[in-house]
């Protein structure tokens, strides 16, 4: 008989399972399933012998460990748990237990005491949960075996959790599950990952979330395997407890997996020599582009799902090989129905954006005491999720949206009015409003519009640490916006999305300002700071004290940043202090408190080629293969990898880098160790042709002798990247490429008749690229096309022209002319991305050429040389003549938005074209990922082509 209730799966589970491990700590200890049942049991006869009685209700704050594990099983096997955070302050405490009806607490010493001394000061008793050698005990308690009363058991329909989410009033809603939702949930994500008792799965979650109680305890309970706790995530210990812990199975958000993959590379950890079979991705939207780096590094499945707290949690799931897994998708129903339903409830065909529905057995009945909101959520026995989605011909859930306004930061939910509520305690503050602005990584970061009381001058940092006082710090805002008053429809409703607008178009409009406040600093420090950060952050300039997260940085951004703030000026940022490091100036002024030097002061022209990693790569990529090869092995480290990579996959074919990666690294490497730990000539190691077996010994010995072991690794990752590339494309197109400048190169394919070709003109990104390496590009444009690669390392979105080739841009767009004559092309088309997007726009109406295309375009208005000659060229050309203007970018990416929509509101003949890129700006990677790469770049560059040809 299957178990229906918590206690009844202990039991079952102890019997068929016995001795095998069944929670597990990275330190070593362990609990048999006999044992959990035991533990489990005793603890139980603990909470009933000090009174705690069926309807009881437990909030449980204890930190991520067995702990808490044990505390949610054995007081939802008495009467109600309530996991809450343990990290949380003490007003969220006293909020979260007037409004759950608390009648205990159970804790631990190790757990901060803001719960305890709440929990006392309202007068509700307080068990403390130990554990030494012998078990885990409630502390004073003395009783050893089942309560000789035997009181009433729950059954299947009894609330086992009840779980807080943020409500959009301020007030958390509460979600109770019953043991029969609990349970079906787990068995609907063991049976949706073919979970066996041979799996274990580690543990670095917060595990009072509903993850953390069914993903990563629950489930694997119910298919007999064994639950690794690590604590709370950490990227360096995964890596060291990973290989001796031996999981099959990890799970994270987006962002935690992302810098998994980030610590991997940096550090060499990869292939990993463990038993992992998938990775799962849960709460947040997983870009394609990231799915696709994490089954590279990691050799194993990256599933997407989606689930959420009222389902426990699970809805939809991508399926593990040989099911289907589709990138950007979150997959079929898993253990429950799924629908699409218009705004009256009823459902929509197949392929039809609408609400997304769920019903089944592991859907919860209704929030606690809020009739309301029940009555809204709930439709002819479908509950109502909020997110907006359709569904394809196979099942597959696709999701464009949120009806809620709540904020989720990386799957963290914030509700508006939590945020609002503390900032408006300030005595400054009249009135404030929390929004979601976008953010590159985490999908979504804070705002926070403040309107001043009596005119008073508010500093945003003050709001910011007055917030961080009260509030978990991922609820603090990233942005704050002082306001004279708060936008209102007539009816007096706050308009939240015109704060995000708001927000967002005074980022764009100021960028003006922003370059003339960078270019007026005098400080050589700062100012090679600013650019620094324009780098890594990928925008065009930063001024001295714009906000690091508002521009859409993060932690492993951050960490990028820290690296190359080490390699310049030759100080090491403690993590602490990175972490509190919000501008330009504030990181100039903890450099120098370090002992920091500024850089070599450099003076550069339009002229002049300016290398964006500095002149350690300049002229690389007019060497033989041998001597890049050689660059390479002598890098002093990753970073200078990484920066010679970026300069060759942003210019050279794939032949050119075959040539570089063709030969074996094992003498070069040899070379490298010798030059940097000449000790090595004492080492019984391997011979340079016994590296590729020996390498891992190489290194470990490497990183003992000299403590550096990431150039050898990033430049075997890399090696390896060419490879696949050159494995994924056999009959690949070989592609020729001439110099014509600095930063210009023309690629011709060698089999192509010169009387049949059109010439595409380039105009890349910030980081030299079209978006994608140039290889890339390259294997995936139309038949019968050229392409002419223009770069702009002033990063001046190409306002002076191409270096060694033109100082301004008419005359760029007269050479260009030319240069199309003289190679002979029958056409041409304009294509940029980024900083190149509105270059191309302007090119295409400059030459005459029949469509442009622009890929995440910047807002003419923060280029005024760019837009007087748009605006002049536009007024000179009949309409009938204008370019087709094809403006591409991801909707939710309101930079992009913004300025596709500037831009199409100057032009005449615009086209708008919307790719779900997950909000990020690059929407041509998701693309490559999907293998839909070829046939976007042909719907980009045609459709101006054939309304020409069509109107000839």
């Amino acid at each position: 008989m299957m178990p229906t209730t918590i206690r009844e799966l202990l039991a079952a589970q102890a019997i068929a399972h016995g001795n095998h491990e069944a929670l597990a700590v990275a330190d070593g200890r362990s609990l048999s399933y006999t044992g959990l049942e035991n533990t489990v049991d005793r603890l139980v006869a603990s909470l009933q012998g000090r009174g705690m009685s069926h309807a009881a209700r437990v909030a449980v704050v204890l930190p991520n460990g067995i702990d808490v594990a044990l505390g949610m099983l054995a007081s939802c096997s008495v009467a109600t748990a309530l996991p809450l955070a343990p990290q949380a302050q003490a007003d969220e405490y006293r909020l979260w237990f007037t409004a759950g009806r608390v009648t205990h607490l159970l804790t631990s010493t190790a757990t901060a005491p803001a719960a305890s001394n709440v929990a006392t000061a309202m007068g509700l008793p307080v068990l403390m949960l130990e554990s030494e050698s012998t078990g885990w005990y409630l502390q004073g308690s003395t009783v050893s075996g089942p309560h000789p009363s035997a009181p009433q058991q729950p059954v299947a329909d009894d609330v086992a959790v009840v779980l807080m989410t943020s409500g959009s009033t301020g007030t958390p809603k509460r979600v109770p599950l019953t043991h029969r939702n609990l349970l079906a949930g787990a068995r609907n994500v063991a049976d949706s990952l073919n979970l066996t008792p041979a799996d274990r799965v580690l543990v670095m979650w917060e595990q009072y979330h509903v993850g953390g109680l069914v993903d990563l305890l629950l489930a694997p309970l119910v298919s007999g395997g064994t639950t690794i706790v690590a604590g709370s995530f950490d990227a360096v210990r995964f890596f060291s407890i990973a290989p001796h812990s031996n999981p099959t199975w990890f799970q994270g958000v987006p962002t935690t997996l992302r810098e998994l993959l980030v610590h991997g590379r940096l550090t060499g950890q990869f292939p990993m020599r463990t038993p992992l079979r998938f990775m799962r991705s849960v709460a947040a939207p997983l870009p394609p582009s990231l799915m696709h780096d994490l089954e590279a590094a990691f050799g194993v499945p990256v599933i997407q799902t989606f689930g959420m707290t009222e389902a426990a949690p699970l809805i939809t799931t991508n399926r593990l090989p040989p099911g289907i897994r589709k990138p950007g998708s979150c997959g079929t129903p898993a253990g429950c129905d799924v629908a699409i339903l218009d705004t009256a409830g009823n459902p929509l065909p197949q392929g039809t954006t609408g609400e997304v529905a769920a019903r089944g057995p592991n859907v919860f009945e209704g929030y606690e005491d809020d009739p309301e909101t029940n009555a809204r959520v709930f439709r002819r026995g479908w509950f109502l999720t909020g997110d907006i989605g359709r569904l394809d011909a196979s099942g597959h859930l696709s999701l464009t949206g949120r009806v809620k306004e709540m904020i989720n930061r990386g799957g963290e939910k914030i509700a508006p009015a939590e945020v609002e509520e503390v900032a408006a305690r300030h005595p400054s503050v009249a009135q404030a409003a929390a929004f979601a602005i976008p953010h590159a990584t985490l999908g979504e970061d804070v705002g926070l519009a403040i309107v001043p009381r009596d005119d008073a001058v508010i500093d945003p940092d003050v709001i910011r640490r007055h917030v961080a006082a009260q509030l978990s710090r991922f609820k603090v805002p990233a942005i704050v916006l002082v306001l004279d008053e708060l936008p209102r429809c007539p009816i007096g409703k706050l308009r939240r999305r015109d704060l995000a607008e708001l927000a967002a178009s005074q980022r764009s409009t100021s960028a003006a300002l922003v370059t003339d406040a960078a270019s007026s600093i005098e400080d050589p420090l700062t100012t090679a700071l600013a650019s620094l950060w324009a780098i890594h952050l990928d925008i065009p300039v930063v001024g001295p004290d714009e906000d690091f997260s508002l521009l859409g940085g993060d932690s492993l951004s951050r960490l990028r940043l820290a690296l190359a703030v080490e390699s310049l000026c030759g100080v090491t940022l403690p993590e602490t202090t990175t972490a509190t490091i919000t501008t330009v100036r504030t990181m100039a002024t903890t450099i120098r408190n370090l002992g920091g030097h500024p850089p070599p002061a450099t003076t550069t022209t339009a002229s002049e080629p300016v290398d964006i990693w500095g002149d350690r790569t300049a002229g690389i990529i007019d060497d033989p293969a041998s001597t890049i090869r050689r660059h390479l092995v002598e890098s002093r480290s990753a970073q200078d990898v990484e920066a010679t990579v970026e300069t060759l996959l942003s210019t050279l074919t794939l032949d050119e880098l075959a040539a570089i990666a063709e030969k074996p690294f094992a003498s070069t490497l040899m070379i490298w160790m010798a030059r940097t730990a000449p000790s090595l000539t004492k080492f019984d190691g391997p011979t340079p042709d016994e590296i590729p077996q020996g390498l891992a010994r190489l290194v470990q010995h490497t990183l003992r002798v000299h403590g550096r072991l990431e150039v050898p690794l990033r430049l075997a990752a890399w090696r390896d990247e060419i490879r696949s590339a050159l494995t994924a494309q056999p009959s690949r197109t070989h592609w020729t490429r001439r110099k014509l400048g600095p930063t210009a190169f023309l690629y011709r394919r060698e089999t192509d008749v010169a009387a049949s070709r059109r010439l595409v003109i380039g105009f890349a990104g910030n980081h030299q690229r079209l978006m994608l390496p140039i290889h890339e590009i390259l294997e995936h444009l139309p038949p019968g096309d050229d392409l002419l690669l223009l770069s702009d390392p002033d990063r001046n979105h190409f306002a002076n022209g191409v270096c060694g080739i033109a100082a301004t841009f008419p005359d760029l767009c007269d050479w260009l002319a030319r240069r199309s004559d003289e190679e002979g092309h029958l056409s041409a088309v304009t294509f940029g991305t980024s900083a190149g997007g509105l270059a191309s726009v302007c090119a295409a109406f400059a030459l005459n050429c029949p469509q442009g295309v622009a890929i995440g375009a910047d807002v003419p208005a923060a280029h005024p040389t760019l837009e007087t000659f748009l605006r002049q060229r536009v007024a000179a050309t009949r309409v009938s003549d204008a370019p087709t203007v094809v403006l591409a970018y991801d909707p939710s990416n309101t930079r992009d938005r913004i300025g596709g929509e500037a831009i199409a509101a100057l032009v005449p003949n615009a086209r708008t074209m919307l790719r779900n890129g997950s909000g990020g700006h690059n929407i041509l990677r998701p693309e490559l990922t999907a293998g839909r790469l070829a046939e976007l770049l042909h719907e980009l560059l045609e459709v101006g082509t054939q309304t020409a040809r069509a109107a000839a």
